[in-house]
C-alpha cells in the first residue's frame, strides 16, 4: 500500500511539473516571426525577414539552406565573397533584420544561434526605435540587463549613436553552432526593437567565399 501511495504521489508531482512547464512556455511566446527560417517565399528567401547588403568590395547572397540546420530543415544563410583581396572589406556586410513591437517597461531576452564558415565576424545587433521610427541614441549600459558567458575578448557593446547594442564575434570556432543570449531593458520611449543579424568584415581566407548560418532565434519577454 505504501509503495502504491508513493507511486501515485510521484505521478502527481510529474504531472504538476509538466503542467507548470507548459504554462511557462505558453506564457512566453517567441516574438520573432519565422525564427527558424522554415517558411520560404517563391524567391527562396525566408518570410518575415528583410535583407540589407553593403557590397563595397564584394558580393552578398541571401538564401535559406539545408546545408546546416540546428533544427528543422533550413537555416538562414548569408554568403560573402571578397572581390579585391588588397582592399578593405569593412563595408562588406549581409544583414537579416526584423522589427518587433515592445513595451519599454519590460525586459526582453534575445537568443542567437549561428554557425560561421570563413567569416571574420558574426554580429547580433539590437536597435531601439521610438514611436516615430527614430533610433533612441540616449542609451547607455543600463539597457544591458544580463547575458550569456562570453570568451574573454568578447563583450556586448553599446553603440549610442546607432541607438544599438551589438556583439562582434570574431573569436568563436568555425563550423560549430554557437549560442549567445542577452537580456535587454529598452530605454524609455522604445516602441520597437530591431533585430539585426550581420556578417562583418568579409572573409578570413580571401581566396574563397564565406558563409554564415542563423537558426532558432528567439525574442521573449523576460521575468527577472
Amino acid at each position: 500500500m505504501y509503495k502504491y501511495v508513493r507511486f501515485i504521489s510521484c505521478i502527481g508531482v510529474i504531472v504538476l511539473v509538466l503542467s507548470m512547464s507548459c504554462f511557462v512556455f505558453a506564457g512566453t511566446p517567441n516574438l520573432l516571426k519565422n525564427p527558424s527560417f522554415e517558411e520560404v517565399d517563391k524567391g527562396k528567401l525566408p518570410i518575415a525577414w528583410e535583407t540589407n547588403a553593403q557590397e563595397k568590395n564584394g558580393t552578398i547572397a541571401f538564401s535559406v539552406s539545408d546545408e546546416k540546420a540546428l533544427s528543422g530543415k533550413y537555416s538562414g544563410k548569408v554568403e560573402v565573397r571578397v572581390i579585391d583581396p588588397n582592399a578593405k572589406a569593412n563595408k562588406l556586410e549581409g544583414i537579416y533584420l526584423q522589427n518587433v513591437s515592445v513595451q519599454d517597461d519590460k525586459l526582453y531576452k534575445l537568443t542567437f544561434n549561428y554557425n560561421k564558415d570563413n567569416i571574420k565576424a558574426a554580429m547580433p545587433f539590437i536597435i531601439f526605435y521610438d514611436s516615430d521610427g527614430g533610433r533612441i541614441t540616449s542609451i547607455d549600459d543600463s539597457c544591458i540587463h544580463s547575458y550569456s558567458i562570453l570568451e574573454e575578448e568578447l563583450s556586448w557593446e553599446v553603440v549610442a549613436n546607432n541607438g544599438a547594442v551589438r556583439l562582434s564575434d570574431n573569436a568563436s570556432k568555425d563550423q560549430e553552432w554557437i549560442q549567445r543570449w542577452i537580456v535587454v531593458k529598452p530605454p524609455k520611449g522604445t516602441s520597437e526593437i530591431g533585430v539585426w543579424i550581420n556578417t562583418k568584415g568579409g572573409t578570413v581566407d580571401l581566396s574563397r567565399s564565406g558563409s554564415l548560418y542563423w537558426d532558432d532565434l528567439s525574442m521573449v519577454q523576460f521575468v527577472d
